[in-house]
């Protein structure tokens, strides 16, 4: 049965990891170029997002390589191994490493498969070596396409997702002890909203996911919010909180993310930057004390840090 909170989960794991993602079918393509900051650099940057994923997820396997064709070829070769299942071709060995696949991997191009067959062309290594210009006589712009993925040459970008707006983790947190207090809860809400509002300027879909001390786990969304004010914000967290099971209680962890719903909303690139999270969270709350003199938001923090609060840096 489908699994939307699974596949919400996921969906805000691809973003966390790189802004271009696209789901296949028998997995998932992350363009790691330019990631070397986050993750560190080669093949030490990509198994560490093994390791992540391995802890978050059944991965079964994962492939490095410079094209998504030659990735997934080489997830494949992982899943043969043993331990952390991780096969990485270096760049300068991708075309010799593609050489020995039948053309049968080409399930992009299953209307060309058999017109390659036709001319004699069996393996990639087959298509590396025929001319460029009999492929473009025969197969028109498609050919172009062909000899690129015969050499294992990207030819174009991924998608930042495969449902539509990409999703931004915009604050998670972990307390030490279950968080049981109404008091303390009312102080996660307008945290929560504080952050929402130094993050995201733009509307979209929000989702709230909690795990309780009991082992539980809930997930609620909505849209908003209705006007860019500080008060808008707590009417969006009250919102989101009001669709939480009522009678649970002792919250462990929890995420808030958000969907965009506008093709140019590009938050998810704050990854790439100089954190500022912690001057835009202390502006925020001197702006909201000067404002909203009988606000409680800066105090919020304080509170939230005698229940052990453990914010992730950076979502």
């Amino acid at each position: 049965m489908p699994n939307p909170q699974g596949d919400i989960l996921r969906r805000e794991f691809y973003s966390r990891i790189t802004p271009a993602w696209e789901v296949i079918p028998d997995g998932v393509l992350l363009d790691l170029r330019g990631m070397q900051r986050l993750h560190g650099p080669g093949a030490n940057g990509a198994e560490s997002i093994c390791a992540l994923a391995l802890r978050e997820f059944p991965i079964w396997s994962a492939g490095l390589a410079s094209s998504p064709l030659a990735a997934q070829l080489a997830s494949l070769m992982g899943g043969m191994g043993k331990g952390q299942k991780l096969f990485s071709v270096p760049r300068g060995a991708v075309p010799s490493f593609l050489a020995g696949f039948s053309i049968n991997v080409l399930s992009h191009h299953s209307r060309e498969v058999p017109r390659l067959h036709a001319l004699g062309v069996h393996t990639l290594g087959d298509l590396q070596v025929l001319p460029k210009n009999l492929l473009s006589a025969v197969f028109g712009t498609v050919g172009d396409q062909l000899a690129l993925d015969a050499w294992g040459i990207p030819s174009g970008n991924l998608g930042t997702n495969d449902s539509g707006p990409q999703s931004l983790t915009v604050a998670a947190v972990r307390f030490a002890k279950p968080l049981v207090s109404h008091g303390g809860e009312k102080a996660l809400r307008r945290a929560l909203a504080m952050r929402a509002l130094c993050k995201v300027s733009a509307p979209g879909r929000w989702s709230l996911s909690v795990c309780w001390s009991s082992g539980a786990s809930s997930t609620v969304e909505i849209s908003g919010p209705r006007g860019e004010s500080w008060p808008a914000w707590l009417v969006l967290l009250d919102d989101l909180w009001a669709k939480l099971p009522a009678h649970r209680q002792g919250i462990r962890q929890i995420r808030l993310l958000f969907r965009g719903t506008d093709d140019s909303f590009s938050s998810q690139l704050s990854l790439f930057e100089k954190s500022g999270d912690a001057q835009a969270l202390g502006l925020a709350m001197f702006q909201i004390s000067q404002k909203f003199e009988s606000s409680l938001a800066p105090a919020s923090e304080a509170l939230l840090e005698k229940w052990g609060a453990r914010w992730a840096k950076n979502p």
